[in-house]
């Protein structure tokens, strides 16, 4: 039996919107799920159990249904509303749209971060480390049949939260300029339209989110006996810093390098690419570089939906985020991520504009 020989309790806080997907089946629709106050700028999640304890026939609600006709409803239980709603969200604008929402513990209700999503992150970020190539990964990881696939030997809790937002997000795009010759700057508004000018809607999408400061705690489980259990491994010398005694400083080390890189090729990809927007994109970013110190016992990460393409697997192939200009040895990188992106989604919320899913984990002292 694998032996996990060394638990470490975490603080996990997340430091920009956070959205973690539950399925598409699972989004509130607008109209049907959820119905919206203009006057109060609220959004409410409607229990369809509770709707009908509260004295609606089934046939009134399958008319709802069916002509998602928010004002009829919302003037009928306008006094109960609170008392027929599961959640209640904050939100400045009205929209069509359905809301993409976070992923819960299926017996308390309550949001989680799953440890499988952290360690897909951290997965990505020690692609890079070892050296990774192939899209696989099988190259530097090992492969599960042969028992030496590395990340089996790092594993990690999930992590409950109390609370979740709404967050509208858009699309940061380039666009070229008049005379077609240079990249600029703006925001996807719907069809090929492009420009510099933001507005809240076109090619918008709404999601659930854990907010900033929003905290959780957890466990990571290093399994060095395992991994010495295996005759054998790929970048030995490399795997072995993470998984000795003490080899978490390492891991948090390596994660905070990445993270440090990533966020300086972003920065100079928003600084080259400017708009009105972009100052205040850079300050929230550079406000997370801040929060990297020069500590081994916390780290920075990536992680989730908006991480987008340059924080999957590592992003190994790209030395700065500009667009074009980039030619590649198809034989050795195996024709994967050739070109870089030229889009990002963007949050807005009460910050500004913030790239999503950066989360901060820090290892608890004996006294916590």
């Amino acid at each position: 039996m694998e032996l996990l020989n060394r638990k470490y309790h975490i603080e996990i806080e997340v430091l920009s919107p956070l959205a973690i997907g539950a399925g598409a089946e699972k989004d509130i629709v607008m109209g049907v799920d959820a119905i919206y106050d203009e006057k109060l700028k609220k959004l409410y999640c409607l229990n369809t159990q509770k709707l009908l304890q509260s004295g609606f026939k089934p046939d009134e609600l399958s008319k709802f249904y069916l002509t998602k006709d928010s004002k009829y409803l919302l003037s009928k239980i306008v006094n109960n509303i609170e008392k027929v709603s599961d959640r209640v969200f904050d939100l400045d604008f009205s929209s069509d749209n359905n809301v993409k929402s976070f992923i819960r513990n299926e017996l308390s209700g309550n949001p989680i971060i799953p440890g499988s999503s952290l360690k897909g992150a951290i997965r990505s970020v020690l692609y890079k480390y070892l050296g990774g190539k192939t899209k696989i990964g099988d190259d530097v990881f090992g492969k599960a049949d042969r028992g030496d696939e590395f990340m089996r030997f790092i594993k990690l809790s999930d992590a409950e939260f109390d609370n979740t937002e709404i967050v509208n997000t858009k699309i940061f795009n380039l666009y070229k300029d008049v005379d077609n010759s240079n990249w600029k700057g703006g925001w996807k508004h719907g069809g090929k339209e492009t420009n510099g000018k933001f507005k809240n809607n076109g090619i918008n999408s709404l999601y659930e989110i854990l907010s900033e400061n929003s905290t959780s705690i957890g466990n990571i489980s290093i399994s060095e006996k395992a991994f010495n259990n295996i005759s054998s491994h790929i970048k030995l010398n490399l795997k072995e810093r993470i998984v000795k005694s003490n080899g978490i400083f390492e891991l948090f080390t390596i994660i905070n390098e990445h993270t440090q890189e990533y966020i300086k090729k972003e920065i100079a990809f928003f600084e080259k690419y400017s708009n009105s927007e972009t100052v205040n994109i850079i300050k929230n970013l550079n406000s997370i570089l801040k929060v990297i110190n020069n500590s081994s016992d916390s780290c920075v990460l990536k992680m989730s939906a908006g991480a987008g393409f340059h924080s999957i697997t590592g992003d190994w192939q790209h030395d700065d985020y500009s667009v074009g200009g980039f030619s590649y040895d198809l034989k050795s990188y195996i024709n994967y991520g050739k070109k870089t992106a030229k889009s990002r989604k963007i949050a807005i919320t009460q910050n500004g504009f913030e790239l999503m899913g950066f989360v901060k984990l820090r290892i608890l002292t004996e006294q916590e």
